[in-house]
């Protein structure tokens, strides 16, 4: 790896472990786009990102539908530079995690390692984890600096153990 790529994967990965909160886009049931907030959290025992949603909200239902889902997280904002600040676009699926599985209580733990205040909202029973498969990976990192990644190679990166 030469010392570009190598920045950028720093520079990746940073994003995606300190950002707390992404972009989240599902799809209707008629196929109109639907972007909503998340909470995110990465599960580093599988490389993967864990959402926690309600089973009430209208992206559950969608994800339940169609589980192909893309998230934008984006690097806090550069003021001094008048372009647009370094971002990344994961494509991928959504695995609803069932309850109290192996799975479960990892998506969980990583969860409430990130998020420590959210105890009493983890525990209602209308909240429900789900876990991303990275499938694609669109890196910007200002003007003219863009990459594609494959996300199993972002998976790998996340994931010590690998």
């Amino acid at each position: 790896m030469n010392d570009y790529e190598s920045r950028l994967d720093h520079e990746l990965l940073s994003i995606l472990q300190t950002q707390r909160v992404a972009a989240l886009g599902t799809l209707q049931a008629d196929g109109t786009p639907y972007v909503s907030m998340t909470p995110y959290a990465i599960d580093r025992s599988t490389g993967r990102v864990v959402l926690q949603v309600s089973a009430l909200s209208p992206h559950a239902q969608h994800m339940r539908d169609d589980p192909r889902v893309s998230l934008l997280m984006i690097a806090n904002e550069v003021t001094d530079v008048d372009t647009a600040p370094p971002r990344v676009t994961l494509e991928g699926r959504a695995e609803f995690l069932g309850h109290g599985s192996p799975e479960w209580q990892s998506g969980r733990a990583a969860f409430m390692d990130r998020f420590p205040d959210i105890g009493p909202i983890a525990a209602l029973l209308d909240f429900d984890f789900v876990a991303l498969s990275l499938h694609a990976v669109r890196q910007t990192s200002g003007f003219g600096t863009s990459r594609s990644v494959e996300g199993e190679a972002i998976g790998r990166k996340l994931s010590p153990r690998n």
